[in-house]
């Protein structure tokens, strides 16, 4: 049992799993589809360009740079660092990136992030679940599943797939380690919580404000040492990632 027992929805029936397994099936689908209509394209312009070459550039010469790389300009222009851009969706590009950009590439970037985008739709139920009766939550994370610009994000090279994947992520892990006064869900949570600011910065206070409602609703519950734990895993991941930058 729980230190906190929050499952408003309570155990999941048999066939409430059947139905959660066929949105995530329905949503992976969709998602899928999506990607193989527009398969052969590379759309790397604009943002996506930005992103792509601080991926390309990091592992082609570990330089953090919005600057196209020197291979693909054929000038002797010497790679600068900057900042424009916060690092988070850089790294989860840097695996599959390759100079030259090529349809693979981006295909392998589209099905990473239909499978992020698919765990969202998971994490939705469960995250609602805490709230919701479990049919509500599943008819939530339906409507999560079906949403079209959910569906359409992933086929861009930008942020929006990992940074909802991880808000999701965030959340379910936040209620979870509070709920059961867990140390190691709660720096999990902190920890995720800094990769979902260093992934997209432009919406920094919404995560705060998700994390002061969790707070008021534990409020009685919550031991200061987890509280604590928490902030340290925040703090601690763009803490690691200035000190890399600022060697």
């Amino acid at each position: 049992m729980n230190a906190l027992d929050i499952k408003v929805g309570g155990p999941v029936s048999i066939g409430e799993l059947l139905v959660l397994l066929s949105i995530l099936v329905l949503s992976s689908f969709l998602r899928l589809g999506m990607v193989d209509m527009i398969e052969g394209t590379v759309p790397i312009r604009n943002d996506a360009k930005e992103y792509y070459s601080y991926a390309a550039n990091i592992k082609s010469s570990g330089i953090y740079s919005s600057m196209l790389p020197p291979e693909l300009t054929d000038t002797e222009i010497t790679v600068t660092p900057d900042a424009t851009r916060p690092p988070g969706y850089a790294m989860f590009l840097y695996p599959f990136v390759t100079v030259p950009p090529t349809v693979e590439m981006v295909y392998s970037i589209r099905v990473a992030q239909v499978i992020l985008s698919t765990l969202t739709v998971l994490l939705s139920f469960l995250v609602l679940r805490e709230f919701l009766s479990n049919a509500w939550a599943l008819g939530a994370s339906f409507l999560v599943g079906l949403s079209p610009h959910l569906v359409a994000m992933n086929i861009y090279l930008l942020t929006e797939s990992l940074f909802t994947f991880l808000l999701m992520l965030f959340a379910y892990l936040t209620i979870q380690g509070f709920a059961r006064q867990s140390v190691v869900l709660s720096i999990i949570a902190g920890i995720t919580l800094g990769l979902t600011l260093l992934t997209k910065s432009s919406i920094i206070y919404f995560p705060y404000l998700m994390l002061a409602f969790f707070i008021v609703k534990y409020r009685f519950t919550l031991s200061n040492r987890i509280l604590l734990l928490f902030i340290l895993g925040f703090v601690l991941v763009p803490g690691i990632v200035k000190r890399a930058g600022n060697p």
